[in-house]
């Protein structure tokens, strides 16, 4: 949102025989008095009125009294300040003006026709503004403007002011209401000097516009004074002998300067031409700020009249507690006191649900003072911890959380902890103040027992197969995860499987295999073989010792050789002119001799499973 200040140019009929209107009834403590309201449709760069205006009523304009807050305020960010409903240290009552949340192309204006009195000149207001940024152009954004005018209508100096909806607003936070394109201008004290208007009669305007195109809206809060003020923070005493902090009004929108005065002098204390001072009031003392506007060359002044006390006013007592926790608070300085509880004792028990402000102003004889107390509630602490299964000879990690520090019945104090006993463990699990109790259960579940049953010596050549058992699956080192597997190693070799239960806990058994050579002159082609790249049984060849020579020839079922040679380490992968063949029976011829000269004849049938 854009701060934007125009020339604002409205039409009125001014009268100049008017009674006359004191500054000190435009605060609506005792009504609307002689404030007039008039309503009127938004349009694109102006607006259409119903006059005459009349004695402002809802729903449009409203007078708010109490301690509430509006509801569109504090903001969502830590540290948003929020909108009272009534203007602080202005009195008991405020103006708001515009219909909350509700759009309707709605035009609000307030006016009240002032004649200055000498008393006037230091004309002071604050207002505060919620406002949406509707995304148009300016002629049809929400705006709120004040604008004081002269009796020929002619605007004052310096007494114009208006805020426009846009993207980036100097001193606006983002509102808890209407989207992310609402925004709030908290309580702003402002001022204009009159004292060049004492005896003639002036109009202050007020007006609140929704956007021109009927989506958007805006509202406003506002208070007037023309008296003294109490001080910055509106006590009604400050303690006597002591300094007492007294600010004037400040804008990021303006580059105001200062120059404080004490009994009509020049303030001698530091920080004379600063926002704030603070000195030490006696009985009686007057401050006045001369607040500047540079760029303007407008000046306002505000008079400070701080009522120095002679008690001082203390609370002791804890001011942190847990969720649900209670805390005695006990005041001293004083002979009577008064909680803003409602309580008139010295102590009060206590147990806000979040953090609150307690104040007491404590009195003897006609002297008070008030002192607050600030009750930090923290959350209360919920602790977790996580359970968890092992199997035998593991060892699991437990973890705690929701706190800062942690203390196990292990005696251990991290947020981790690992175990490897079945049981049920806890932890205190702590931040500040508060803390809280988790249990974690863990589990330990016994492993199977693997093992492995089957013929363990063979001759080469020949097969075994191997069954394991204990679990309720498998894996064997060759990559089969059947409880059987058949194995035809060549030499001896060694098969282990793994087995894993519905735990998934595991146990793993060996088996070595002890392959025999082939007896000289024992002769063995195998009957099937599976080349399928498997690594078992994926090629063909003669088995036997004390070969000479041969002759091994392998056809299919239409006569076809399909694989010959005369060498005993050359092997056959089932392949035929590079072509893979099918599943399928064939013949082989075997002819040959021994190393002592005898001869031998073979044949017989291979089956070729794919």
């Amino acid at each position: 949102m854009s701060a934007q200040k125009y020339l604002l140019i409205f039409c009125f009929s001014f009268n100049s025989a008017v009674a006359q209107q004191l500054c000190n009834d435009m605060g609506a403590e005792n009504g609307w008095g002689s404030w007039l309201g008039d309503v009127g449709i938004a349009q694109s760069g102006t607006q259409t009125w119903s006059p005459p205006p009349v004695l402002p009523s809802s729903p449009n304009f409203f007078l708010t009294n109490g301690t509430s807050i509006d509801p569109c305020t504090p903001g969502p960010n830590p540290g948003d300040p929020p909108i009272p409903l009534v203007a602080p240290n202005f009195g008991n009552a405020s103006i708001m003006i515009g219909q909350p949340m509700t759009a309707n192309s709605v035009a609000e204006q307030l006016t009240y026709q002032l004649t200055v009195t000498p008393q006037d000149t230091n004309f002071i207001f604050s207002y505060a503004i919620i406002l949406q940024d509707a995304g148009h152009v300016v002629a049809d954004q929400p705006f709120v403007s004040l604008c004081i005018y002269d009796s020929n209508g002619n605007q004052i100096p310096c007494g114009c002011f208006k805020y426009t909806g846009g993207p980036s607003l100097p001193d606006f936070y983002q509102a808890n209401c209407g989207g992310s394109g609402t925004f709030y201008k908290p309580w702003t004290t402002a001022g204009v000097n009159l004292a060049s208007y004492v005896g003639q009669t002036l109009t202050i305007v007020i007006t609140n516009v929704d956007c021109a195109q009927g989506a958007h809206w805006t509202y406003s809060y506002w208070d007037f004074s023309c008296g003294t003020f109490l001080g910055s923070s509106g006590s009604s005493s400050s303690q006597c002998g002591q300094p007492d902090t007294l600010c004037a009004p400040s804008d990021p929108a303006i580059a105001y300067t200062y120059q404080w005065y004490q009994n009509g002098n020049p303030y001698t204390g530091p920080n004379a031409t600063s926002q704030c001072i603070t000195p030490i009031p006696q009985q009686g003392d007057t401050f006045v700020v001369a607040v500047y506007q540079p760029q303007s060359g407008c000046t306002f002044y505000m008079t400070y009249a701080p009522n120095a006390s002679a008690v001082v006013a203390s609370i002791m007592g804890a001011t942190s507690i847990c969720s649900g926790g209670v805390t005695t608070l006990t005041a001293s300085g004083g002979i009577n006191y008064s909680w803003s509880t409602g309580a008139t004792t010295t102590s009060i028990t206590i147990s806000p649900s979040t953090t609150t402000t307690y104040s007491v102003i404590v009195s003897s004889g006609t002297c008070t003072d008030t002192a607050f107390s600030t009750i930090t509630v923290t959350n209360s602490i919920t602790a977790a911890a996580n359970n968890s299964t092992i199997c035998s000879g593991s060892t699991a990690t437990l973890t705690a959380t929701g706190g800062t520090n942690y203390l196990w019945n292990t005696g251990a104090t991290t947020a981790a902890i690992n175990v490897s006993s079945a049981g049920t463990y806890s932890v205190i699990v702590s931040s500040g103040i508060c803390s809280d109790t988790a249990y974690a259960a863990l589990t330990v579940n016994p492993n199977p027992t693997a093992a492995v049953s089957g013929n363990v010596a063979i001759t080469q050549g020949q097969s075994t197969t191997l069954t394991a058992s204990g679990g309720g699956t498998y894996l064997w080192s060759n990559g089969e995860t059947n409880p059987s597997v058949f194995v035809s190693p060549l030499t001896t070799s060694v098969y282990c499987v793994t087995v894993t239960d519905i735990n998934n806990c595991t146990d793993t058994a060996c088996v070595t295999i002890y392959v025999e050579p082939l007896p000289c002159k024992n002769v063995f082609v195998p009957n099937a073989f599976s080349p399928n790249d498997d690594g078992e049984n994926d090629i063909l060849f003669v088995y036997g010792n004390c070969i000479s020579e041969m002759d091994f020839k392998i056809y299919n079922r239409w006569g076809e050789r399909v694989f010959e040679t005369r060498e005993q380490n050359k092997t056959w992968d089932g392949m035929y002119r590079g072509t893979v063949l099918n599943t399928g029976v064939f013949t082989y011829f075997l002819n040959g001799t021994y190393t002592d000269g005898e001869t031998f004849n073979v044949k017989g049938n291979i089956t070729l499973i794919r």
